[in-house]
């Protein structure tokens, strides 16, 4: 069944007491939803919403009939039970709708860029077998000298997926996000020729990162989708549904 398709089944139930909070929580934290509990409280408002707003018009409808059956025609003040009815359920849908307007216009690819993104790490230092490294570029990046390692790349004659990455990093720790982008592309494409994973998982992260930069909401969605999906990709965690959820409001 499609996640989000079953994600939806399980709120549903939950709001015809079919399912129990608890047991809710815990099938949503299984589907990957992080903030399980908020997403039910969430669900529950706009439906009370619906439920209020369909009541507040039938309200009005009562009224409005009432107030041309009298004669002579003139405004009388609601009853007490109806005034109180309306005034409830106006700023119940006043407050949800707030809510929405307030977490959609606060949505933004560099907003989200700062919630998903992680400093890397160099915890070991993956060469090939028998590899002769002949520069300092590991150290330099460990160092956080960032322009070292972009000088270290260019004086390369040839360079492997390690050197493209840690200088693609770098890159984009210096706001040159169209070149990191460029190198983390030639990592995929070269381990897609070679059938190999080298920085395969991190060039994807990154890539989608560096893509919320510069304002490529869609390549970057994509990326995201396919970390999201595959639970063993190795920034699987980073990408929630609830990440997934606000790309999709950006604008």
């Amino acid at each position: 069944m499609n996640n989000e398709l079953y994600i939806n089944q399980l709120l549903d139930e939950y709001i015809q007491y079919k399912l129990n909070r608890k047991d809710a929580v815990a099938e949503l934290v299984q589907q990957g939803i992080p903030d399980a509990e908020f997403e039910l409280d969430l669900h529950a408002a706009a439906v009370t919403a619906l439920k209020q707003g369909t009541v507040l018009q039938q309200v009005k409808n009562v009224h409005q009939q009432y107030l041309q059956q009298k004669q002579p025609a003139r405004v009388l003040p609601l009853k007490k039970p109806f005034a109180w009815m309306l005034r409830v359920a106006a700023v119940f849908i006043l407050a949800v709708a707030a809510w929405f307007t307030y977490q959609y216009s606060n949505i933004s690819s560099e907003k989200i860029y700062s919630e998903v993104y992680q400093t890397y790490n160099v915890n070991t230092d993956r060469a090939a077998i028998g590899e002769i490294v002949t520069h300092q570029m590991v150290d330099q990046f460990k160092a956080g000298d960032f322009p070292a390692v972009i000088k270290t790349y260019q004086g390369l004659q040839a360079t492997n997926n390690r050197e493209k990455f840690l200088t693609a990093i770098a890159l984009q720790e210096t706001g040159k996000y169209p070149e990191a982008i460029r190198l983390l592309e030639q990592i995929i494409k070269e381990n897609e020729e070679k059938k190999g994973r080298l920085y395969q998982d991190e060039a994807e992260f990154y890539l989608g990162l560096n893509y919320l930069k510069i304002k490529n909401n869609e390549a970057a969605k994509r990326l995201f989708k396919k970390i999201h999906a595959d639970s063993g990709h190795t920034f699987h965690e980073r990408i929630s549904q609830s990440v997934l959820r606000k790309m999709k409001w950006l604008r």
